[in-house]
């Protein structure tokens, strides 16, 4: 009964997550919908808070400029809606509509108010939607501005979209307060009425009450502080005005961390970058603070990108526990130890995964949710970290491809959270780039990413435009057919559970090599597991893209210092197997994949693999690192010889 239990718990929350995909959908459609028919929209944001720390409560204000963009010769809508959540007390007797003096400039010292009687007739609340009904309907590119105030309860963990939380103070013993948000897309409702979709990208004025003595942090730097109280215990401060961007990217911090002792200001164009911390836990930040911007200007000249925001803050959250760091636009709060000195190459790899999904998830947002974007982050992090930190400490690309053979490799799917499916999907697409980087040659993708960022600055994307920027580029740069797509390749990459395993066998006769592919499943697992497991023939829409680069033994072994890694051919996905001619000399070797090139598993048959065996001391670092993966893991999974793998580790 335990079984069914837990099998019954499985199947509810699978049923939550695709009840909450559900969801997304109808609401992308209604933006989609909304958008076709010229809906309002917003054009910027005046945002105050008043947030209590330690009293648990908020109050704030808003004034949001909106415009009609409708076409047609109909009249304008009569209704505005909103988002906020039924938790956020707005005060329905206090909201406002005017309209502005001209679309182009809604700067309040500027304007002169249109004396026309328009006022809020009623507003409404229905679930998770504000709606103010107008005495008169609006009028088409006309600016308006609506002015709502409002309160709630802060949270008291990073779970909530506005949270308070202490630690203690170790010097003095005291409890100390801090404050921050935490805006993840659908979930800024719950601090203040707005458009909650992230589609809707524009700028946003933040101002901040809090007490003289708390420091404050947010997406762009002070501007001005002004008094709330005349004996100056409150300040209000106000800061610059966003570049546009979704609501969701907005940050903010409040706290007593003392001003790091190193300001540093990245030589190419002056942003200033800094981690904090607590007073007593700031100096085990010291190498975070040092490696910063020298990661901030290799991702820069990698992305041909500038940093686009004044400053960038990263914060060390005492009593934080999630692995992933909360990621706001000029704004990361990481756990501690996630930011304490440590290894050189982990650190950067880190920080660098923090900064570039600044560009990847701000400056442009993906329409969704997706292990893609996370993929690219992990893999520019990966290539900065290898920049920076020289000595090779690990092979990461067969850290990562052996964990997803482990997992993908199980004869039947095993239930995964959410954060271990995400982990799994981005790990699987960080191999996937790093496989495209290699085949489409360097130039290649890194051109192609600097395309895509150039093309999508401030919009939104899906993971298709990604692929398609790629695409051109190949087919510009003439490494990859014309006739196929990185979309297509991607495709049978990414929405597959199970990864390749190529068989080759050798016809010493025809001087010819047969390839076959089929989905690997680990043999040994399946004979461990109680039910019995059956492998079937996998149909063809089941196979892959496989870039084919094959290695053969050259004359004299200085020839292996620099081995080619264009595909011979591509193994396509509507075949099963593929033979390659002209493949003389039987008595040497050939390596299909070398240094795995491609997240796949290659065996060979009986006579390759002894004279593999005889040379594989002579082999460079990565093929022969490759050779001894995929030897013992077939062993280990039941379908080579274990004395023929053993033989690989001899050398």
């Amino acid at each position: 009964s335990s079984h069914r239990s837990v099998g019954s718990q499985s199947v509810c929350v699978q049923g939550r997550e695709q009840l909450m995909a559900y969801r997304i959908l109808l609401l992308c459609l209604s933006v989609a919908v909304a958008a076709a028919r010229g809906d309002v929209v917003p054009r910027g944001y005046r945002l105050d808070l008043y947030p209590y720390p330690g009293d648990g409560v908020f109050k704030g204000r808003v004034r949001i400029d909106v415009v009609w963009t409708g076409t047609g010769d109909g009249e304008g809508p009569q209704q505005v809606n909103l988002h906020a959540d039924p938790s956020l007390n707005v005060l329905d007797r206090e909201v406002t509509i005017t309209r502005l003096a001209d679309t182009e400039s809604s700067e309040e010292d500027d304007i002169e108010w249109d004396q026309a009687s328009l006022s809020v007739a009623k507003v409404e609340r229905q679930n998770q939607t504000f709606s103010i009904h107008l005495s008169q309907p609006l009028q088409r590119d006309a600016t308006y501005q609506l002015d709502l105030q409002f309160d709630g309860t802060l949270g008291a963990d990073p779970s909530h979209a506005f949270f308070q939380n202490s630690y203690t103070d170790q010097a003095s013993g005291e409890k100390r307060w801090f404050v921050a948000l935490n805006l993840k897309p659908y979930r800024v409702r719950h601090v203040f009425p707005c458009f909650d979709i992230p589609e809707l990208k524009t700028w946003i004025e933040l101002s901040v009450a809090h007490k003289s003595e708390f420091h404050i942090l947010s997406s762009m730097p002070v501007t001005d502080t002004t008094n709330v109280t005349t004996e100056g215990v409150w300040v209000r401060e106000h800061f610059s005005r966003t570049p546009p961007m979704s609501v969701n990217s907005l940050a903010l911090f409040i706290s007593d961390f003392p001003q790091p002792i190193s300001n540093n200001y990245l030589q190419t164009d002056g942003i200033r970058v800094a981690v904090w911390g607590r007073t007593d836990f700031v100096t085990a930040l010291s190498k975070a603070q040092q490696l910063l911007p020298t990661v901030m200007v290799s991702l820069e000249i990698y992305l041909s990108r500038p940093y686009p925001l004044p400053q960038l803050n990263l914060v060390a959250l005492p009593g934080f526990t999630d692995d992933n760091p909360v990621n706001a636009w000029g704004l990361q709060l990481f756990k501690e130890s996630d930011l304490m000195n440590g290894n050189t190459f982990w650190l950067s790899h880190r920080l660098a995964k923090a900064a570039a999904m600044q560009w990847l998830n701000h400056l442009t947002t993906p329409t969704s949710t997706s292990c893609v974007t996370l993929g690219l982050a992990n893999y520019l992090a990966t290539i900065v970290a290898k920049q920076l930190e020289q000595q090779n400490i690990y092979h990461w690309h067969l850290t990562g491809l052996h964990s997803l053979y482990l997992e993908y490799g199980k004869p039947k799917s095993s239930y995964m959270n959410p954060n271990q499916k995400e982990a799994l999907c981005s790990s699987k697409v960080q191999i996937f780039l790093s496989m495209l980087d290699q085949v489409l040659t360097s130039h290649t993708f890194k051109t192609g990413i600097q395309n895509f960022l150039s093309k999508k600055e401030f919009k939104m994307y899906d993971d298709k435009e990604l692929w398609s920027a790629l695409s051109d580029q190949a087919h510009q740069d003439d490494t990859l057919a014309k006739s196929v797509t990185v979309s297509e390749i991607a495709q049978s990459w990414l929405d597959r559970d199970r990864l390749p395993l190529l068989t080759v066998t050798r016809n010493y006769d025809k001087d010819t090599i047969i390839v076959l592919q089929e989905p690997f499943i680990n043999h040994l697992e399946s004979r461990w597991t109680p039910a019995k497991v059956v492998k079937k023939p996998s149909p063809p829409e089941q196979f892959w893209w496989l870039p084919l680069v094959v290695l053969k033994e050259p004359d004299s072994e200085e020839s292996l210092g620099n081995i080619s890694t264009t595909p011979t051919t591509w193994l396509r996905p509507d075949l099963h197997e593929l033979t390659l001619e002209h493949f003389s000399d039987d008595l040497k070797y050939v390596v299909v994949n070398p240094g795995s090139i491609g997240p796949f598993l290659v065996n060979y048959d009986e006579e390759n693999w002894h004279l593999l065996s005889n040379k594989v001391s002579t082999l460079p670092d990565s093929v022969r690192t490759q050779l001894l993966h995929d030897a013992l893991t077939l062993a280990l999974s039941g379908q080579l010889p274990t004395t023929t793998a053993l033989n690989m580790t001899v050398f």
